[in-house]
């Protein structure tokens, strides 16, 4: 039973580096895309930047899980932030006030929790010291 604990981990570690080199790839892939894109038509948007920023995340995502192990709570939640504010800048126009009201709400909402995270990383230390 031990033996096959064992080869049960080592094939979802492997699983798990394979399937973190796939999103590598695929958000190359796309982010070389975007690229092209803004290299042919001559121009770069701000809805084009957030984009990026949100790959930027995903590779950070991924050499934090590759370097510790573990995936940060916050890094997800930027990377939402950033998706909704690319969201209400792509389509603000057409859009209804309830729902960028919203979007709006959720982004303070998720702004939030990051804060609460941070606050209760920072204290919690504190707790387990004395």
């Amino acid at each position: 039973m031990d033996s096959f604990n064992h080869y049960f981990k080592e094939c979802l570690r492997f699983i798990e580096k394979v399937s973190l080199i796939c999103i590598g790839i695929a958000t190359t892939i796309a982010f070389t895309k975007d690229l092209y894109e803004a290299y042919i038509t001559n121009t770069i948007e701000l809805s084009n930047l957030l984009l990026m920023f949100i790959y930027l995340e995903v590779y950070a995502m991924i050499a934090s899980y590759m370097n510790s192990g573990h995936l940060p709570v916050k890094l997800p939640l930027y990377m939402a932030i950033v998706s909704l504010s690319r969201d209400l800048i792509l389509v603000m126009t057409g859009m209804d006030d309830w729902r960028i009201m919203n979007i709006a709400l959720g982004m303070f909402i998720i702004s939030i929790t990051i804060i609460v995270i941070d606050w209760e990383d920072r204290r919690l230390p504190k707790l387990f010291k004395k």
